[in-house]
Formats: structure tokens, sequence, C-alpha cells
């Protein structure tokens, strides 16, 4: 049994992924993922250790360009389970594997992953009380080389920056910055329904940003920051804008898998409407959960190298 053929059969029976991975549960799922490919589990669970030093793994030769919508769907939740526990990615129809392409949509502000438009740098979930620690995008389509490329920036990085140059903006960032849930991820998907939720921006072991909620927030009625707060976001955005970034332009077929916590990502504007891509964002695994089971590839062996395993 492979894990394309896996995925096939689960939507037999399910018909789509998010039923089929509410049925197969994340537990099971990470057990039956270990049986089906143990060599593909172990070098993931190894690619996953190397993200410790960069924050980052670039995943090839999925198949998710191969495989219609909803087996797609199931393969980036499989690959994820390596990394973490797949969450819901909204509450209205609370998703499991997130389409991230241009939709025309209703909202006022439709969120990064329903534009063409660029996204800057920000965190994934930074509404969240507690922002998932990974988040995978899987490459069904692509546009062209320089459209929708994406970019990284470490915290690591930024935080040096705001050292040198701005650390009163760096204490500033530590204390409690509003941050309005975006229309379609709020418990009715209304542009009506407020949603706020205050953090730090930056904290230990974690950066959260995304100024266009955090504008949107302040620009609800009693929501206000001090000034010295308003001139550390500005400080915050010349820091990102000096630090070494990553580039890296995804081709059908690969996947990035990101530390959500260490990381900064944006996107460049696109114009193919047909650009497709999986986000799948997942909650840190218990630290009692064996993720080293299935021990069957060699150790030094890249995730990509063996990918082919999945027909």
């Amino acid at each position: 049994m492979t894990l394309i053929r896996r995925c096939a059969e689960l939507i037999d029976i399910h018909e789509t992924a998010d039923n089929a991975w509410a049925a197969t549960g994340p537990v099971h799922s990470r057990t039956e993922f270990i049986a089906w490919a143990p060599s593909l589990w172990h070098a993931l669970a190894q690619g996953r250790k190397s993200m410790n030093g960069r924050g980052f793994l670039v995943l090839k030769g999925t198949h998710v360009e191969q495989s219609e919508d909803g087996v797609a769907q199931l393969i980036s939740l499989f690959i994820s389970t390596a990394f973490g526990t797949p969450t819901r990615t909204d509450k209205k129809l609370q998703r499991f594997a997130w389409p991230v392409r241009y939709e025309s949509t209703g909202y006022r502000s439709p969120t990064f992953s329903q534009t063409m438009a660029e996204a800057a740098f920000h965190t994934d979930s930074q509404y969240l009380d507690e922002p998932e620690r990974y988040f995978g995008l899987f490459c069904v389509a692509s546009d062209v080389q320089g459209k929708g490329t994406n970019f990284l920036v470490s915290r690591s990085r930024i935080v040096e920056k705001l050292n040198e140059s701005h650390p009163a903006a760096l204490q500033a960032l530590k204390s409690p910055f509003p941050f309005r849930v975006p229309a379609v991820f709020t418990a009715g998907a209304s542009d009506e329904d407020v949603e706020v939720v205050w953090a730090p921006i930056i904290s230990e072991g974690l950066i959260r940003f995304r100024r266009d909620t955090i504008m949107a927030a302040l620009a609800l009625p009693g929501v206000a920051v001090g000034d010295n707060q308003l001139a550390a976001i500005h400080a915050l955005e010349q820091a990102i804008s000096e630090a070494p970034s990553l580039t890296h332009h995804l081709e059908p077929g690969e996947a990035i898998i990101v530390d959500n916590h260490l990381m900064l990502h944006a996107r460049s504007p696109f114009s193919d409407s047909k650009r497709l891509l999986y986000r799948v964002r997942m909650k840190e695994q218990n630290s009692g959960t064996n993720t080293e089971q299935g021990g069957l590839a060699d150790p030094g062996q890249k995730p990509w190298d063996i990918m082919e395993d999945l027909r």
C-alpha cells in the first residue's frame, strides 16, 4: 500500500479530504503513514531535525501536482504529520488543507492567500492566542519565476538589526499589540465579525507580525496603542527590509515547510489565476510523540531523495 493509493482510497470512502482526515484522526494517520512509508517518514523526521538550524525545509517530488484535488490535499496532510499535528484553518468550513489561490470574494479585506497581490512579511495565524509552530506550502501549480515567489527572514536576524539600531523599539515590541482576525477566519466568516487578539510581536522564541491585521484592529473604536509602539512597528519594518532574506520559487510538486515561530514569510505578486498551493498549519507534537519510528532509510538520505516512494 503506497501513500498515494491510500489517499485515493480514503477519498473514495469519505468523498472529501476534510472528511477523511477528521475520520482518520491525527494519531492514527501518523501511525498509518509510518506503516505505509517508513523510509519516507524517517527521512522527513531527519529533515525536521535539520530545520533547527535554518527554520525551513524544501521538499521535492511530492506528486501533489499529479493528483486529483482531494488526494493532493491528503498527501499534503500526511506529509505534514512528520512535522506536527495539522489544524483546522478556518472556523466556518473547518478545512485542514487551505487552498492558496486567487478567489473573487466579497470581503472588504480578503486575506493574503485569496489575492494575487504582494503578501508582506508576516506570521501565519498571528491572530491566534498560540500560532501554530509550523506551516507547509504544497505547490500544485505555479506562476513563472519571480511571480508568486516566496521570501523568508529569520527572527534572530531581525532582532540583531533592532538591537543595533532601535533597542528601545525592540523593548516596545515586547508589549501587547492588537491583531484583528481576517474576516474569512472569524466564526461567521463575515466582515461584520470583529475578533481581536492582543499579543507581543517579539517574545521568547516567537515573532508574531502582520501589519495589516494590526492596523485593522487599531481602526476599531476603543483600540489603541502608544506612540512608542507605533514607532516600533516602523522600526521593525526597517529591520525586516535590512535583514538578509532567503528566496525560493516553488515549482509544481515542491513543498516548503517553515518554522512559523522563528521565520517571517512573504510573497511577490503573481498574475496567473491558476496558481494553486495547499497550506497546512501544524501544532508542535507533544514531546512524547515518537517521530523516529520506521527507520528504514539511510540516515543521510534527504526527504526529496525518496519522495518517489509515494507511489
